[in-house]
């Protein structure tokens, strides 16, 4: 019963999108730019069956004992709806003194992805844990509240469409463990450690380069 009632934690967070679940994070010192950025998709490349979460579960005071492993699936990358990181991406660069492109909360601003320097992320691996438990004061109902941790490898794609080419490809791993157990904390999770990874991506100098304006603009290279 407890897992079935983990797994449908899980599996309601990721088709409901987790809409409440945030990814804050500290400012990042900011750097002088003069282009705008836009993230334009992300894209999972992991084979179909690969192990990618533990499911846990505890009972009070036990610790947490694996009851399942999760595989990736079609529908896996639903997990965390690109709206929620393309607004994560958003924030963390901004953070950093990047300019974004766009106003996702201006209704009549045109979409302007296809003017400026595009970023996409390619998630290449994802190791996973989670730890349901039933909070103290709410035993008897079916609210599932997660501690956990995650890795996330993500190869970063910095185009430039003024050029018609790749500027660079950034690897990142970002992580993030919690043994706090938060509501929808799966999706905080995952959240969170794709944060890492845009942190990472901000501060590397691949990705300062290709951002800093006049390079994006310039003749494309030789050879």
């Amino acid at each position: 019963m407890k897992t079935k009632r983990v797994l449908a934690a899980v599996l309601s967070l990721a088709m409901a999108g987790a809409a409440q679940a945030q990814a804050p994070s500290e400012a990042r010192p900011a750097t002088s730019v003069s282009q705008p950025i836009s993230f334009t998709r992300i894209a999972f490349r992991l084979p179909m069956g690969t192990p990618w979460a533990r499911l846990q579960y505890a009972d009070f005071p036990m610790p947490c004992r694996e009851i399942e492993v999760m595989t990736w699936q079609p529908t896996s990358d639903r997990i965390v709806p690109q709206e929620d990181l393309e607004r994560i991406f958003r924030e963390e660069i901004g953070r950093s003194g990047f300019r974004v492109s766009g106003d996702p909360s201006n209704l009549f601003e045109q979409d302007r992805k296809e003017s400026d320097l595009q970023v996409g992320a390619l998630v290449t691996g994802i190791d996973a844990t989670f730890c349901g438990k039933t909070p103290l004061t709410l035993a008897t109902t079916e609210r599932i509240i997660m501690s956990g941790s995650a890795r996330m490898t993500i190869e970063w794609q910095v185009y430039s469409t003024v050029q018609a080419r790749l500027l660079a490809r950034v690897p990142t791993v970002g992580a993030y463990t919690t043994k706090t157990a938060l509501d929808a904390g799966n999706i905080v999770i995952l959240q969170r450690a794709f944060a890492d990874s845009v942190q990472q991506l901000a501060a590397s100098d691949a990705f300062r380069q290709a951002a800093s304006g006049p390079a994006a603009h310039a003749a494309p290279a030789q050879g």
